[in-house]
């Protein structure tokens, strides 16, 4: 017997086995649930600094120095994403997750293509052609990343 807690009243112990038990659910969540959440934090932070420099880019009053900087923001966040996603892959164990997953990267390599795309006709300085992929294409896509990633945290809360 393991002694849990002592106070002047109460004397309350739990059988080795269960401690035993109670430590591996611990250690589990610990290398398991809470960094999946902390990635899922961070591949969100990742997609909204996406969405915010793709704005900066289709502004027609943000001034044109400032967007080399922000093409640059966006190559480091999609970095980051790709990284954030390759460690959460390796977390996610269980069939129904998996599947969620595999649907997010999918979706990943869409919003990809279109960002690539974004960033053609940002290069090329085609305003109406910007503002389309911007708001049409690249925002809904990152939008919906960010809802599979909701969907994500959703599959390891059950």
């Amino acid at each position: 017997m393991v002694l849990l807690f002592d106070d002047y009243y109460h004397r309350r112990t739990l059988p080795a086995t269960q401690v035993d038990l109670l430590n591996k659910a611990e250690t589990y969540v610990e290398t398991n649930i809470v960094p999946s959440i902390k990635l899922l934090g961070l591949l969100d932070r990742g997609f909204v600094e996406i969405k915010g420099n793709n704005a900066r880019l289709r502004n027609p009053i943000e001034s044109n120095d400032r967007k080399p900087r922000a093409m640059e923001d966006i190559q480091r966040s999609r970095q980051l994403v790709n990284k954030y996603e390759r460690a959460l892959s390796d977390l996610i164990v269980a069939a129904d997750g998996r599947q969620v997953f595999e649907e997010f990267a999918r979706a990943r390599r869409v919003c990809d293509k279109a960002q690539d795309e974004y960033l053609a006709t940002v290069k090329e300085g085609h305003l109406v052609q910007r503002f389309h992929y911007s708001v049409q294409v690249t925002s809904t896509e990152v939008q919906a990343l960010s809802t599979m990633a909701t969907d994500i945290s959703k599959v390891l809360d059950s």
